[in-house]
């Protein structure tokens, strides 16, 4: 009896080992990690680059293609601003034209997102002022981008992407109206800043 009494005790305890041994093997099956965490991100603005180039397929400075009574007009390498695009008509029905490109040169695809066109002054240049301010009535500027053409300024372009390390041509094109008012001597035309923006979102 005393024996059994002993076995009990010792069944008793191999019982109450296990249900600790169990509870702890439970526990540690059942523990959790938990990670939370953020980020952002913030594009490197010095990745990217739009640039004027004589080349639809790289970064180059070139010539830009003249066309009617173009004159004028330069660029730098890696260069964001053309200047000193000018014309002299002398008479109704003339034209100029410059073509260049815009290159994307960045990482990222870019949006033409705005076109802003700059007025055109007309400076005579040997004819009558009051002549010159009445044919500048019939000077017109127009600019077409990728094929796209705009002949006033738009803020509020959509869906003209320009993707990364390729270029889309660029014509800015003057044009003297047939049928305006004609001068008696020559005077130059100037056109005022403009603007492509590209962003990195449509």
């Amino acid at each position: 009896m005393e024996k059994e009494r002993k076995n009990k005790k010792v069944l008793l305890i191999i019982l109450l080992l296990a249900v600790i041994l169990l509870t702890i093997g439970f526990a540690a099956f059942t523990a959790q990690l938990r990670i939370q965490s953020s980020a952002s991100v913030s594009p490197d603005p010095s990745n990217f680059k739009v640039l004027f180039s004589s080349s639809a397929t790289s970064s180059v400075q070139g010539p830009i293609i003249y066309g009617g009574v173009a004159e004028g007009g330069i660029f730098e390498q890696n260069a964001t601003t053309l200047s000193g695009l000018s014309a002299n008509f002398t008479a109704p029905g003339q034209f100029a034209t410059w073509k260049f490109y815009a290159f994307n040169a960045g990482e990222y695809d870019a949006f033409l997102n705005k076109v802003t066109l700059g007025a055109v002054i007309c400076t005579p240049d040997g004819a009558d002022p009051a002549k010159v301010a009445e044919a500048a009535k019939g000077i017109s500027i127009k600019i077409s981008i990728g094929g796209q053409e705009y002949s006033s300024s738009n803020e509020s372009i959509n869906s003209h992407e320009l993707a990364k390390g390729n270029g889309e041509e660029v014509i800015v094109t003057l044009t003297y109206a047939a049928g305006s008012a004609a001068v008696d001597g020559n005077f130059d035309v100037s056109i005022g800043d403009i603007t492509l923006e590209y962003n990195s979102a449509d």
